[in-house]
């Protein structure tokens, strides 16, 4: 199974010993990243506002946190797609992170509060995502994507989605620690111990296995990857999903940045602390161009 790890030990910081989260509630596992998330100790980023919205979007009002850096009219516009294991995390979650972005790059930030699996199976909160590109498309015509890990799986997804259905045109593509590859495969990676198995979240994201086959849920799996947006796949050298994340840059031709000597950002991406700085400040730049 190709690795799918988000939020990995971020349970250890609200919990003086590990505890298997498989062994609860996915609702109280989102309460525990929550807090556990609030408790990392990192700068603050101020922006010029931050307004909450709702879109409809997939049949349901949808959460939107809009980040603006500054006064001024047609600002581009990155709509950004938070990690969690597509069951958890959130646009709190990743606040920091998106203020980190918008105050960095000068751009725009629409973060997402899309649906959560198992209460939404794979691929209502990725339609959501594409209801709400589609929406902020009516009006703008400068838009990129980004996400982290999940977000990034469906960065990608996106990206195909609306090559596919002739729909939106996006201008980059950033995924961050990204999980292309949710197929079972024949050399299948052991977990070490306080990890948490890929397939738990697997679990919770598919209505049946089958449903990793299918290229919006592996954009690897898709048949054709021509006519994709630009690329860029940040990575980390210590991340069980780098080979993934290697594979699928190489397949679409992306640009790609390694942090070194770092495991998968999970809250550290999140909440923008000095250990994920560096490639949030390669994300940041890339964002940038699109001002110029």
């Amino acid at each position: 199974m190709k690795c799918v790890i988000c939020f990995l030990g971020i349970l250890a910081i609200a919990h003086s010993a590990p505890i298997d989260i498989t062994k609860f509630p996915p609702q109280q596992v989102r309460e525990f990243i929550e807090q556990a998330c609030q408790g990392v100790e990192a700068d603050h980023y101020d922006v010029h506002t931050v307004e909450n919205a709702t879109i409809f979007a997939n049949g349901r009002n949808v959460p939107v946190r809009i980040y603006t850096p500054h006064d001024g009219e047609n600002l581009p516009i990155a709509l950004m797609m938070h990690g969690g294991g597509w069951a958890f995390g959130s646009i709190d979650t990743h606040d920091n992170m998106a203020r980190f972005l918008c105050q960095r790059s000068g751009v725009k930030i629409v973060s997402v509060d899309y649906a959560l699996a198992p209460e939404a199976k794979f691929p209502h909160g990725l339609e959501e995502c594409y209801s709400i590109l589609c929406h902020l498309a009516l009006n703008h015509n400068n838009i990129s994507l980004i996400g982290d890990s999940a977000g990034g799986n469906f960065t990608a997804a996106l990206c195909l989605m609306a090559r596919d259905r002739n729909g939106p045109t996006v201008q980059q593509q950033i995924m961050i620690n990204p999980a292309p590859d949710l197929r079972p495969t024949v050399e299948i990676e052991p977990t070490p111990p306080g990890d948490i198995p890929p397939e738990w979240y697997l679990s919770l994201y598919f209505s049946k296995p089958e449903d990793a086959h299918h290229p919006y849920a592996s954009p690897m799996a898709a048949e054709d990857h021509t006519g994709l947006p630009p690329a860029l796949v940040i990575l980390a050298d210590q991340d069980r999903l780098m080979p993934s994340g290697r594979a699928y840059a190489e397949k679409i031709k992306a640009k790609v940045y390694i942090q070194r000597g770092i495991g998968h950002l999970a809250v550290n991406g999140a909440r923008a602390t000095p250990a994920a700085l560096e490639s949030l400040e390669v994300a940041a730049a890339a964002l940038k161009e699109m001002t110029k």
